[in-house]
């Protein structure tokens, strides 16, 4: 009995072990290191999250678009077998969204709101120099109606038209006198090309705080935000990403979003499936018939 019950702790243990920490796979996708990793990682929080290895699921996500719009995005395999969601949109409106609804009523009216997106700019459809209008190149989006596809949105964005003056920006709505811009409301430092960055959206419902921040990926998350608005009302609905109003191309292999109704889940931790925890058991198994032969 004794000899079944150490085999069952094994199976036991060995499923811990897949959930004690990040997948090394994951984490060899992102090219992170555990310390550089955001800091709700391994929490267990309410959410849904998405690394796109599994595609994309049409029950989860869907294009939403206010102009009739083609939906920019689909599943790419980068050089060295990395999966990613690209967005390679032309001229589409800024109030286009690809939204992801995880669960039915999960759309919020109260509580918090939260996206944290892997995120990298590849291409970027430059301005006209001297221009005093932001191009704006897409990024998370939270609180997204789904029938208008408006909502609070945190862009890449080149401020001025001209090389250089790409910074990230807040966007309420879709016009861009209700939007704020780099210098009043910047959320990060300058972003280049091909590099990976963490973007952080957050709308507080309740209070009408809006909060985001934008980090180079591998290195620590900063404590502070990049911007915070106060007093923002009448927006609710679903959290997505945001398409763009300019030719743009970007990836993301890592999307989560924070909200409560969503399921308990562990952070950059997938919990195995239960496929994954019989053959777990079974290897158990095997061991213990091979102890007794």
């Amino acid at each position: 009995m004794s000899k079944y019950v150490a085999v069952i702790a094994l199976a036991l243990c060995s499923v811990l072990a897949v959930r004690a920490d990040v997948s090394p796979d994951f984490l060899a996708k992102l090219g992170l290191a555990p310390e550089n990793l955001p800091k709700d990682f391994l929490t267990e929080v309410n959410g849904y999250q998405d690394d796109f290895s599994n595609g994309l699921d049409p029950g989860v996500w869907k294009w939403t678009s206010s102009n009739g719009r083609t939906n920019p995005f689909s599943l790419v395999t980068l050089a060295g077998g990395r999966t990613v969601l690209q967005h390679t949109g032309n001229s589409a409106s800024t109030n286009n969204h690809l939204l992801c609804e995880p669960g039915e009523g999960y759309s919020s009216t109260t509580g918090t709101q939260e996206v944290l997106m892997h995120v990298q700019m590849t291409y970027f459809q430059a301005g006209t120099s001297g221009t005093a209008n932001s191009y704006l190149y897409g990024g998370p989006a939270v609180s997204v109606d789904p029938d208008a596809s408006t909502g609070i949105d945190l862009h890449f964005v080149q401020f001025t038209g001209q090389l250089g003056s790409q910074r990230y920006k807040l966007g309420l709505g879709a016009a861009n006198a209700n939007r704020f811009y780099p210098g009043e409301q910047s959320a990060g430092t300058v972003w280049v090309t091909n590099e990976w960055y963490w973007i952080r959206l957050v709308h507080d419902m309740d209070s009408g705080m809006v909060y985001a921040k934008a980090w180079l990926s591998g290195t620590e998350e900063p404590d502070s935000w990049g911007a915070t608005v106060q007093n923002v009302s009448g927006y609710a609905g679903l959290a997505g990403i945001a398409s763009s109003n300019r030719n743009a191309t970007f990836n993301v292999d890592y999307f989560l979003v924070k909200a409560d109704g969503l399921p308990a889940i562990t952070v950059g931790r997938p919990i195995p499936e239960p496929a994954t925890m019989s053959l777990l058991a079974l290897g158990g198994l095997a061991l213990l018939r091979r102890r007794r032969q």
